[in-house]
């Protein structure tokens, strides 16, 4: 999967107000803005808008030396979550071209 990534981001640690810990690793991506709608919504807009993707931590390292933006060809895997299946971030296949 080809992508134009402005950066990868983590974010961890312990709630507030529930005291449970957390884990949040997401690589975010500039994608087209699609325009369209439906009965009720109207979606009208042009360029680009930010798309977050879940990002295995494991693969965070391998983002320390790219500049961003850039276009990177990703390695994804699938997994169920909440009763779909998601497609989160594994890897780099290789760096494409800078953005």
């Amino acid at each position: 999967m080809k992508l134009n990534v402005l950066g990868v981001k983590r974010i961890s640690g312990t709630s507030t107000k529930t005291g449970n810990e957390f884990d949040m690793c997401n690589l975010l991506a500039a994608v087209p803005i699609q325009v369209g709608g439906g009965k009720s919504v109207s979606i009208q807009g042009f360029g680009f808008e930010v798309a977050e993707l879940p990002l295995e931590p494991s693969a965070l390292a391998l983002f320390s030396s790219i500049k961003f933006p850039v276009v990177l060809d990703l390695e994804t895997d699938s997994r169920p979550y909440m009763g779909k299946l998601e497609t989160f971030v594994t890897g780099i296949s290789q760096q494409v071209k800078a953005a």
